[in-house]
């Protein structure tokens, strides 16, 4: 005699199924499994290269199975370089999921790594279609950013992430000065997070991406200000809190008043220096020094890991760094 296992506790055994190549082994059983834990194997998605449009046009023809999505990360140009090809490819992915939106009903967090910010339009998409939607991040990418685009436009966030790998070997029109200064960002992006996202978790700002060609740095000055009451991940690299030229800038102090403003609920905090020829004492957000106070403090963690791998991506990385590598 057959015995049949009861929905529940099928779905409760699904849940504990690593997620890709298992839950889809574990679908496959039978159709009666595959009918019922379904919901489980779209839930959350990762997809790179050329998996990315494949499976949000697979999504686009199945709105059913489009609803049961919650994660959805899109690294469309993952560790490759860049080119007109990929940007072009990369745009007929961003139209696919505005027309895939109105679909993700149940949608809780939307990752672009790609070589560009996609089209307001995409995101206002998003935003209207979504209306669990409440964490959202992007590659800044080497083209001006839209200051009035629909990706500053989301309510009460509780996660965001900007990284600032552009996927360029150099950017064009490249100016030191705002490197070293750090580039402004949109009034809107700050506006959303400081005003508009009151229960912020994770904040991610700067980031070395995926194929380390960056020269783009960001003003993360505005931070400094802000004040969110369920704050427990902060990570920060390529930014810059202080002007160049301005030696008495009173920054590093508030930066630390804003750590010890959040030492209830972070967990997490860290940086990546830049490196490099130029003074770093006027680029990096300066280490939290405790002074003896409260060791409940988080700890400021410089990210200079011991060497596991090497990503020799571009002609400009083909060994031209090894001999500093000791």
């Amino acid at each position: 005699m057959n015995t049949i296992i009861p929905i529940d506790i099928l779905r409760e055994i699904a849940s504990y199924v690593n997620p890709g190549a298992d839950i889809l082994s574990l679908s496959l059983t039978s159709k009666r499994i595959h009918d019922h834990i379904y919901p489980i194997l779209f839930r959350d998605i990762e997809l790179r290269d050329n998996h990315a449009r494949k499976t949000v046009q697979y999504l686009l023809i199945r709105p059913k199975v489009a609803r049961t999505v919650q994660s959805l990360v899109l690294r469309p140009s993952f560790l490759q370089m860049y080119s007109k090809r990929l940007l072009a490819r990369e745009r007929d992915l961003a139209r696919d999921v505005e027309f895939l939106a109105p679909d993700l009903y149940n949608l809780r967090k939307f990752v672009w790594d790609g070589i560009e910010i996609p089209a307001s339009s995409m995101w206002a998409s998003l935003k209207l279609g979504c209306p669990h939607l409440s964490e959202i991040g992007t590659n800044l990418g080497g083209e001006p950013v839209d200051p009035e685009s629909e990706l500053f436009g989301f309510p009460d966030l509780t996660g965001f992430s900007l990284t600032s790998d552009p996927h360029y070997d150099t950017i064009p029109n490249f100016d030191p000065i705002v490197f070293l200064d750090g580039e402004e960002l949109p009034p809107a992006l700050w506006t959303m997070l400081i005003e508009r996202s009151p229960r912020l978790q994770t904040l991610v700002l700067g980031d070395d991406g995926t194929t380390m060609h960056n020269q783009r740095s960001i003003s993360v000055r505005p931070l400094l200000h802000a004040r969110w009451p369920y704050l427990r991940s902060l990570s920060i690299s390529h930014a810059c809190i202080d002007d160049f030229l301005d030696f008495d800038s009173p920054n590093q102090k508030q930066f630390t008043t804003f750590i010890e403003a959040h030492h209830d609920t972070l967990r997490h905090v860290s940086y990546r220096s830049f490196g490099g020829e130029h003074d770093r004492h006027y680029r990096d957000p300066p280490l939290l020094v405790h002074q003896g106070r409260d060791q409940s403090l988080p700890r400021m963690r410089n990210v200079l890991l011991p060497l596991q791998e090497i990503s020799l991506t571009g002609t400009k990385f083909c060994g031209a760094f090894l001999p500093v590598l000791k």
